[in-house]
């Protein structure tokens, strides 16, 4: 009898389970083709997001972005400038072997004189180029200390899979809800490679 039970037990526990992952994975993703065009209340995402550390000029950007990666709500993610970056923009981890990922800080870089890299561009645009860099920190957020450090020596000795990495990352850009945004910048995709990407994510 009690092993009968304990049978039904795990059945039920793992339609609930099933069931739970399912419907994480169905939710519909929140699709705005051009945010000039819907009004964003800014001080409330700030409650939810603190920008404390977001240069002023990025700061709207920045939480729009944010809603889309719920994963990252508990990580303090800051925007700085440096002179030797040696790439326009791009965002970094904090690798530190006494805290875990769930607490690990993350940066965007932006090399000091590029500011108008990000700026010039129209507000869609702008959400797209921060979004791509945040899908490279959720992807960082799975991995480890011992794994990010693996995946950036491979990242900057290796080009095949750098361009790999990017492309994918505009991949998770569209899946995440950004297409529109994203097809705003032609980063690593083509255009007709995003367009094949939105209708499969239900755009």
């Amino acid at each position: 009898m009690k092993l009968t039970k304990l049978i039904f037990g795990l059945i039920v526990f793992n339609l609930v389970f099933v069931t739970s992952l399912y419907c994480q994975t169905t939710k519909k993703i929140k699709i705005i083709k051009d945010f000039t065009e819907r009004p964003v209340n800014y001080d409330s995402l700030e409650k939810i997001y603190p920008t404390r550390h977001i240069d002023e000029r990025f700061r709207n950007v920045f939480l729009v972005v944010r809603q889309y990666f719920p994963e990252l709500t508990n990580n303090t993610i800051d925007l700085k400038f440096k002179c030797n970056s040696s790439r326009t923009i791009s965002a970094k981890p904090r690798v530190n072997f006494f805290r875990g990922k769930s607490v690990r800080k993350y940066f965007i870089v932006i090399k000091s004189g590029s500011d108008d890299y990000v700026l010039e561009n129209e507000l869609n645009a702008q959400i797209g180029l921060i979004g791509h860099e945040f899908s490279h920190l959720a992807d960082y957020s799975s991995k480890t200390n011992l794994s990010l450090m693996i995946f950036g020596i491979r990242y900057g000795l290796s080009k095949q899979f750098r361009i790999k990495t990017e492309r994918n990352t505009d991949i998770e850009v569209i899946r995440r809800g950004l297409g529109w945004q994203l097809k705003s910048l032609h980063l690593y995709l083509k255009s007709s490679e995003i367009d094949e990407k939105m209708k499969e994510f239900g755009y």
